[in-house]
Order: C-alpha cells, then sequence, then structure tokens
C-alpha cells in the first residue's frame, strides 16, 4: 500500500466535498498526509473499553493520545473515535470475570455468549463511567469530528449477536464463543425485564392469558419463548416486539450518557443488519428515539452492489431525513472496485452526511485510487426529491419474517424505474406520507390500525395508494371494514377515495399502476436516476459512471 499513498500524495488534492469522508481504521503519519491529500476529513479508531483499562482503575491511554498527535499535525484532519463496551473483545477481561458481567443468553441452545447481556441493570454504570473517563480525556482535544458509539453486538452495531467466522478477530481477548442469528433472550435479567413489560402492557394475568390462550396462575411463570414456538400470533407478537423495543431502549440509553459526556459534539449510533426483527434494529424507531438527543445513525451494512445498498440503507436515510437528524454509510468489509462508485451514488442520491470507507477499499490498487478519485467529486450535501414511499411492513415481519426478503426484492426491481423512500408505522403515523405523492403497500398482511387509518386520512386528502397484496391487513387485526372500504372484494380495483385513489393490483404490473401518477424516470437496464433541488443525478451500473444532468444524454 505504500506506493498507492506515495501516488495520493503525489496527485492535486481532492476539493473537500462537504461530506463527512470518514476513513479506518487509524492512521499513520504518511497515511494522515495521504488522506488529507484525498479529500477525506476524518479517521475512525476501534477504541474499545478493554483497550483503555487493561486493569480496573488503570487506565491506559498512550494509543490514543499517540494518534490524536498524529491528526494534530495534519491540519483540518479530525477524528472519528468508536467507542465500543458491550461486545467480547471490548469489555475488559477483569470486568469479565466480576460479578457485575452477565452474558447475553440464546432461547435456541440455552447456551451464554460472551456478549454482556443488555438486561443487565448492573452494566449501565460501566458504559457511563467508560464514556466519562474517554471524554474526559478527549473531550476538549479539538480533534474529534463526531463520536461513533458501539453499544453491543459481535462487532458493536446496535443488533444482537449474528453469524461470525471461527477465528474471527472479535475473539482475540475470550477465544471462540457462542454467536449466531438467533433470539438472545435467554438470560434470566431478559426474562425479567420481559414479564415486566408484558404486565405492564396486560396489567392483569386474566387479560394476558386471554389474549395469548394461556393458563398462567402468577406472573412469575411468564417465560420469554422462541417466537417459533409461541402459542398464537398475539403471543408471537407481544415477545417480538418487545424484543425489537429492548434494543431501542438500549440505544437510547447509551446517546443519552453519549450526549452527557460531549454536550457538544456530533453522535452516531452504530446500527446494522437488514431489518430482520431477529437481530433486534428497528432503523426508524431507533432514529426516532435518539433524535431528541441530536444524534444520528451510522449504518454498516454496504456492499458492492447498488441495488441491495440501497434496499439496506434507505430505511435509515428516510427515518433521519424525517425525524430531523442525519446519517453516514459504513461497508460491512471488502468493496469491489466497481462498487466504490456504487457507494457512492447511493451515499449522495440518499442525501447522507457521511460516508466511511475502509483503507483497503481505496488504496487497495491503483484502480481503487482512481475510481475513488473519479467519483468523489459527486458527494456533497444533497436534497433528494422523492415522490413515492415504499411501505416496510415490520409488523407482518414479527409474524412473517419470510415476508422481508420479497419486500426487499420488489423494492430493488422497483428502484430502476422509480426513485422512492422507505416508510414504516412509526413514520406513517407521524406524518411522512405529507411528502409523497403514491405510497407502494407491499406483501402486509399485518396492519396495524392506526397505521390503516393514517394511511387512509393520506388516501382521502390526495394520496395515490398501490396495494400489492390482496391479504393487505387480514392476520392480528380485524381490517375487514377498511380493507372494503379502500379496496372492495376484488382482487384488482381502482377505486376513487375522496381526493385520491386506491389501486390494488399484482405486482407484475405494478410499473402500470405507477405510470399515470408519478414520472417512471428509467427501465429494467441498470441506469438510476435520483432527483434533487439541485438536479438529477444519474448512475449506470454496468458502466459504474455517475453523472449529472449536464452531463447525461437520458431524457
Amino acid at each position: 500500500m505504500k506506493s498507492f499513498l506515495l501516488l495520493a500524495l503525489l496527485l492535486p488534492a481532492l476539493n473537500t466535498t462537504g461530506i463527512e469522508l470518514t476513513f479506518g481504521n487509524d492512521a499513520s503519519p504518511s497515511q494522515a498526509d495521504a488522506f488529507k491529500a484525498l479529500g477525506v476529513t476524518s479517521v475512525e479508531s476501534y477504541v474499545d473499553w478493554a483497550g483503555v483499562e487493561p486493569e480496573e482503575g488503570r487506565w491506559d491511554w498512550s494509543k490514543w493520545d499517540h494518534q490524536v498527535a498524529i491528526l494534530n499535525k495534519t491540519a483540518g484532519l479530525k477524528w472519528v473515535p468508536f467507542l465500543i463496551a458491550g461486545p467480547a473483545y471490548a469489555t475488559p477481561l477483569w470486568f469479565q470475570r466480576g460479578p457485575n458481567s452477565h452474558y447475553l443468553r440464546c432461547l435456541e441452545h440455552g447456551k451464554e455468549s460472551k456478549i454482556q447481556s443488555i438486561f443487565n441493570p448492573d452494566f449501565r454504570p460501566w458504559v457511563s463511567r467508560f464514556l466519562q473517563a474517554f471524554a474526559e480525556r478527549y473531550g476538549n482535544s479539538g480533534v474529534i469530528e463526531s463520536v461513533l458509539i458501539g453499544v453491543t453486538g459481535v462487532y458493536g452495531e446496535s443488533i444482537y449477536p449474528a453469524n461470525k467466522r471461527p477465528g474471527d478477530w472479535t475473539t482475540r481477548l475470550t477465544g471462540e464463543y457462542h454467536s449466531h442469528h438467533g433470539w438472545w433472550a435467554g438470560d434470566s435479567d431478559a426474562g425479567a425485564a420481559f414479564r415486566k413489560a408484558m404486565q405492564n402492557k396486560y396489567h392483569s394475568l386474566t387479560t394476558l392469558n386471554l389474549a395469548w390462550g394461556t393458563h398462567y396462575n402468577t406472573f412469575t411463570e411468564v417465560m420469554t419463548v422462541m417466537p417459533e414456538k409461541a402459542i398464537n400470533d398475539r403471543m408471537r407478537d407481544d415477545f417480538v416486539e418487545w424484543y425489537q423495543q429492548a434494543m431501542t431502549d438500549w440505544a437510547v440509553f447509551w446517546v443519552a450518557e453519549t450526549r452527557k459526556a460531549f454536550p457538544q459534539t456530533e453522535i452516531y449510533l452504530c446500527t446494522g443488519g437488514d431489518g430482520n426483527p431477529q437481530l433486534g434494529a428497528d432503523f426508524t424507531a431507533q432514529a426516532k428515539a435518539i433524535a431528541p438527543f441530536g444524534a444520528g445513525i451510522r449504518i454498516t451494512n454496504e456492499g458492492s452492489d447498488y441495488t441491495t445498498n440501497f434496499s439496506l440503507t434507505r430505511e435509515a436515510a428516510t427515518a433521519t431525513r424525517h425525524y430531523g437528524t442525519f446519517c453516514g454509510f459504513e461497508p460491512a468489509g471488502a468493496v469491489t472496485v466497481a462498487g466504490l462508485a456504487a457507494r457512492i451514488y447511493n451515499a449522495a442520491a440518499s442525501g447522507v452526511r457521511q460516508l466511511h470507507f475502509y483503507t483497503d477499499n481505496v488504496l487497495g490498487s491503483p484502480e481503487r485510487l482512481q475510481n475513488f478519485r473519479a467519483n468523489t467529486k459527486w458527494l456533497m450535501p444533497r436534497q433528494p426529491s422523492v415522490d413515492v414511499a415504499y411501505y416496510l411492513s415490520r409488523e407482518t415481519w414479527a409474524l412473517a419474517p419470510d415476508a422481508i426478503g420479497r419486500t426487499y426484492q420488489l423494492s430493488r426491481r422497483l428502484r430502476e424505474l422509480v426513485d422512492h423512500d422507505y416508510v414504516t408505522r412509526q413514520s406513517v403515523t407521524d406524518g411522512a406520507l405529507q411528502h409523497y405523492r403514491v405510497l407502494i403497500l407491499a406483501e402486509s398482511p399485518v396492519l396495524e390500525p392506526r397505521v390503516a387509518a393514517a394511511i387512509e386520512h393520506w388516501v382521502e386528502a390526495g394520496g395515490v395508494l398501490i396495494a400489492v397484496d390482496p391479504n393487505t391487513g387480514t392476520r392480528l387485526y380485524d381490517n375487514t371494514v377498511w380493507q372494503t372500504r379502500l379496496f372492495g372484494m376484488e382482487k384488482e380495483t381502482d377505486k376513487h377515495i375522496g381526493k385520491g385513489r386506491s389501486i390494488m393490483v399484482d405486482k407484475s404490473i405494478l410499473q402500470n399502476a405507477i405510470k399515470p401518477f408519478v414520472h417512471l424516470d428509467g427501465q429494467h437496464d441498470g441506469r438510476f436516476v435520483t432527483r434533487c433541488k439541485t438536479g438529477s443525478l444519474w448512475f449506470d451500473a454496468a458502466k459504474t459512471t455517475i453523472v449529472d444532468d449536464i452531463h447525461s444524454t437520458s431524457d
């Protein structure tokens, strides 16, 4: 890589784009100079609790003092410390061996991980202590661009444990540990939290037993159970919704404590995954919950394919925009040469504030460096102008997670025709639909009544609702009357509702249904466009080129 660092230094310096452009992880003096020449605004570092307090009460900041000194010598280059506590590699062994350590335990096997339980109240003061200690050391250093917080999971995202490779670097402190996609609510603290939540919801055992079809005699009998083994839909839904809310609450705790430690510093919550309830991250709920603290989201799930990246990041981008915060994108790992352009376009088209690159993805070869330099000019603050909203039925995903893949697949297919934002039950009930002309209601057999009412009100005011699932709203809640009012009894209908329209079509002809109401920008040809207040931006996936209105030859 040294030759590419030299090349980066010899080439003309790139202008700052107005986007926070972050490289990671860490920087040597020569790398810092090269990053600055590339227009990079900051360097990210994994600052884990285990690395700075190897023994209780003995803090060792020498590594990060050295990093700060390097950055201070490179004018204008800032720091993004990734503050992590909870994952196996990030929690000191002295703590893990002590009485306050409680690990997450899966319901599938009854086995503990080496990741701290987010349900453990005894862990919270230690998180606050770590954040405050770091802030006391570097809060007034003048070198921090933003603080990224890593709250749990295998790597630090606000998600439950997921799959990891044997020998993964996260085992460096503890050795191998139990981790997989699953339901991590088998520890005693999780059970207590679940019982408390259900008692708060139902108030009496009679009401809970009636809803679940159970015969509990006391609330102490209520246990966490794998959703697949739930007695009925209501019992399963209650568990899954609680499980996701617990992760949102944990994220809020971290953001609130970080804001106390850093009153004026920009904060990003690290999150990831694909929205599967098993991982716990409801991106829209997280965005809303942390917005009062002035915090944004860094989502860490990108790869090299544009439509896949779009489907995995657009919810966070839409939600942070709606709730008046901000977001940043990060790849999950290696990215191809062509993928660099796809990532830059996704960031530009989504209106992000921050874009993160792992250093090797840019400086790993001359081709990578060339592609990066050719496309960073498109990175500037943008405000996407989107007419179409696409509904992600998270309430359906709680009961039918297999619907997630089909929902994203239809969206990726639709993206070539027209840009669209993602809305959920949370944002719809918070008024997000007022910004859109058309709402695509994908597979949604579960539809919460409050959402159904908000959608109907929006249609009556002039919105165009296009549904592709004849079973919309038929599971868990009784939406029969609503469905009849909006769609009638036929599988394919087109009704005038107030000032708007309500249409039910087969997804195979979705393009024809949308066409009369919004301009379809393209065809299924691998070319994409997003319209912004400053003009349109085009991306040709086959040629991996980005152009604007002036340079585009499209209609």
